[in-house]
Formats: structure tokens, C-alpha cells, sequence
């Protein structure tokens, strides 16, 4: 009995990049600039009270996970410590989330 094996197929591992500082940056233009770079998985989390990012527009990133600078791969899971910014606070909002 003659039994051929098929050879999986060869995965390639995401990049390794480098991550950049987007910490006092708005998160809108941040999360373009690291999906640029490859990043798939970006969660904007409000510390500010906010139960989620609605407009990332009117958002800034607080604080990041991880930390700039470090060499990550593409495919893990960057946290965006993100508040409101005060002009989007004291503005009237159609999305409820002032």
C-alpha cells in the first residue's frame, strides 16, 4: 500500500516592528498610522469613565501597551489608553457618549 503524505504548507510569521510612540497623539490619526505598519489588533480603552471610543477623532491616547520603542510583532494586541479630549467633552454630542 503505497501512502503519500502531504506536506503542510509553510506559515510565515508576522513582522517584528517597531512600536511607535503615539502617547499624546490623537487616536484617529494613530490607529492609521500603525495599521500602516501592519498592526491588526488595536483596542482603544477609555479610562476616562467612557464606556467605549465611538469617534476616534475625538479621542487621545493616554497611554500605550506596549511601550514605544519595543520590537513587536504585527499580529499582537496593542492597547490604547484613550480619554476624551475637552473639546469633545464640553461639545454637544449626537452619540450620547459626552
Amino acid at each position: 500500500m503505497d501512502v503519500t503524505s502531504e506536506a503542510e504548507p509553510e506559515t510565515t510569521a508576522p513582522a517584528a516592528v517597531k512600536m511607535p510612540a503615539v502617547k499624546g497623539t490623537n487616536l484617529k490619526v494613530s490607529v492609521h498610522k500603525l495599521e500602516k505598519r501592519g498592526f491588526t489588533d488595536i483596542v482603544p480603552l477609555p479610562v476616562d469613565g467612557h464606556a467605549f471610543a465611538a469617534n476616534y477623532a475625538n479621542w487621545r491616547i493616554v497611554g500605550q501597551d506596549p511601550a514605544a520603542g519595543k520590537r513587536v510583532r504585527t499580529d499582537i494586541e496593542i492597547t490604547l489608553k484613550v480619554a476624551k479630549t475637552d473639546e469633545a467633552e464640553n461639545s454637544f454630542c449626537l452619540d450620547n457618549d459626552c
